[in-house]
């Protein structure tokens, strides 16, 4: 029996961030939760940008779920998990993606702007100071169109082993930033833990590079069919593609098995 269902956002649930969730996605989550799933978004989103995301009416289905690509976790409004920055190393991130050109890097989550993207730079760092960089689980770096992403993860990476950098989604070019060792599994399992999930009671659906640890934490795992070919080899099964409402179309699946993941 699935017990906690996660989806990525941004081209796996949501076809794209302006469209918004369907009629059809939120029926099937809501007919999920009814069978006593509990269902969460795993996205490298924060919780601040979801009603937005959702639409209206919506504030019942993103509760719980992963944000932040694991940084923090919450099971109904309430924080199971969390993960901060070095200040310091981030604000070196942050001068250094400048000086060399290779971006801008912003954070999210500064208090009275829980859901605004601010630029890191020196004018913003003298004003401010590292230590306005303290308690924040959303950062991440965006880079030129064309630029390559993995050179530029390699290049950072080695410079700073306090950070991860995974490529979060196929249409831009963004690097999310995450404190060493972290990813959206980190949080899935510390929220499968607070539900009292075993791993194969837990369903996850995902699309790119930051889905690839999630989907090979939990036996049941999900990608969409337009999905990166990494993705679609990690994944136990292939759902319909994001615009086709695959993931909606897998859930009815599941809610017509009675909890259990249809083969």
């Amino acid at each position: 029996m699935i017990r906690l269902v996660l989806s990525d956002l941004d081209a796996t649930l949501l076809d794209t961030p302006r469209s918004g969730l369907t009629g059809r996605a939120a029926a099937a989550i809501r007919a999920v939760m009814a069978h006593g799933a509990v269902f969460g978004p795993c996205t490298g989103r924060s919780p601040a940008h979801l009603p937005g995301l959702f639409g209206p009416g919506t504030g019942d289905l993103y509760r719980s779920g992963v944000f932040d690509n694991g940084m923090v976790a919450y099971l109904d409004g309430e924080r199971v998990h969390a993960r901060f920055y070095d200040p310091a190393a981030l604000a070196d991130l942050a001068l250094r993606v400048r000086r060399e050109g290779i971006g801008e890097l912003g954070v999210c989550g500064l208090p009275g702007l829980p859901g605004e993207f601010v630029v890191v730079d020196g004018p913003w760092l003298a004003s401010h100071g590292e230590g306005a960089l303290a308690g924040l689980t959303k950062a991440n770096i965006h880079l030129p169109e064309g630029a390559d992403l993995g050179a530029a993860a390699d290049h950072l990476s080695a410079l700073y082993p306090a950070f991860d950098l995974v490529s979060p989604t196929r249409s831009r070019p963004i690097l999310d930033v995450l404190a060493a060792g972290c990813s959206k599994a980190t949080g899935a399992r510390a929220l499968a833990e607070a539900v009292g999930a075993a791993p194969d009671e837990v369903l996850v659906f995902g699309d790119s590079d930051n889905d690839l640890e999630v989907l090979g934490a939990f036996p049941n795992s999900c990608a969409v069919a337009d999905a990166k070919p990494a993705v679609l080899e990690r994944a136990r099964w292939v759902v319909g593609p994001c615009g086709e409402d695959g993931v909606a179309r897998a859930l009815e699946g599941l809610v017509s098995t009675s909890g259990a993941v249809p083969r």
